[in-house]
């Protein structure tokens, strides 16, 4: 005799189907919240992203803190790329790296390409962090195949989170209950004073970019981040920041180790070279025009350290 399941219209089926019904009511009330909820994403002039919440707008000019900025066909602020280079050079990171506050032709990647007649493309984006870099690697590398990739990544990883960080919320989670389940962890994250990228996620983003690259046969130079003179009050940040930011510098200290990939300390390299120089900084994590320049030749000077060898004689 063959057992029968129990039908939807039996005793056992209506208590299944009434108990599933709050259940039910609730994820849907949930999504629907989820869906509800306020997008901060929407960064002028920069373009949307699906995964990274904003990007360069490709093939245009736009302005950015009263500096005009012209991008290529990749949305790269370069000039395009160039066809079959000796030697590509590609640059991720934040509004340093982006050239925040200096011309197209003043930021550190166009000196040094000025300074030595590689190929080099800057795919800085500001209020990027590593992870987003990470996805801009992925976007671009197929169309460049750099030889060398050049990672400055680390002032809005520290960062503490803010209502408006919702960029892996709103764009990454196609559900409303995950976009809400998400917002209520944010939330946490920010009344703790959390960072936007914790120091493990910091860690494994550049282990990861690392490892792409060199899976691709090129290899990589991790850069930590120009900062102030002591000596400049106006530029100083506050001493818990500077705690953070100690933690993350570990961090990519631990990385550069790990991965024996070079790794350019900006800030003791340029100054000890000249310590009576003038100030290179237009506020505390941005370089001006000088500054620029000094990092595009302190990078150039490590790059021919490590053999690099360059088309056309490098300017003094």
């Amino acid at each position: 005799m063959k057992a029968r399941l129990p039908s939807s219209s039996g005793p056992l089926g209506r208590r299944l189907l009434f108990s599933l019904l709050p259940v039910s009511a609730l994820l849907l009330a949930l999504e629907v919240a989820g869906n509800q909820l306020p997008s901060n994403d929407n960064r002028t002039p920069f373009a949307a992203h699906p995964e990274r919440g904003w990007t360069l707008p490709a093939s245009t000019t736009f302005q950015f803190v009263d500096v005009a900025s012209t991008t290529n066909r990749l949305g790269l602020r370069s000039p395009e790329p160039a066809t079959n280079p000796e030697l590509r050079i590609l640059t991720l990171g934040d509004s340093t790296t982006f050239g925040h506050g200096v011309q197209d032709h003043e930021t550190f990647s166009a000196r040094l390409a000025q300074d030595t007649g590689v190929d080099v493309q800057n795919g800085g984006v500001p209020g990027y962090t590593c992870l987003q870099s990470m996805n801009r690697y992925n976007e671009v590398v197929d169309h460049l195949n750099p030889d060398i990739l050049l990672i400055y990544t680390l002032h809005n990883d520290v960062r503490k989170l803010v209502t408006a960080d919702d960029i892996w919320v709103n764009r990454a989670a196609t559900l409303g209950i995950f976009r809400l389940l998400s917002t209520v962890q944010r939330a946490i994250k920010i009344r703790r004073g959390a960072s936007r990228v914790s120091v493990s996620a910091y860690r494994s983003c550049l282990t990861e970019l690392i490892q792409m690259q060199d899976e691709r046969g090129g290899r990589s130079l991790l850069l930590a981040p120009l900062e102030p003179k002591r000596t400049e009050r106006h530029t100083r940040r506050p001493p818990r920041t500077r705690r953070a930011e100690r933690r993350y510098q570990a961090a990519l200290d631990e990385v550069a180790a790990t991965q024996w990939v070079p790794l350019l300390d900006l800030t003791t390299t340029i100054w000890d070279s000249d310590p009576s120089s003038q100030t290179l900084m237009l506020d505390p994590v941005h370089p001006n025009v000088l500054g620029h320049q000094r990092v595009a030749s302190a990078i150039r000077q490590t790059l021919t350290a490590l053999g690099v060898s360059w088309p056309v004689r490098p300017s003094p």
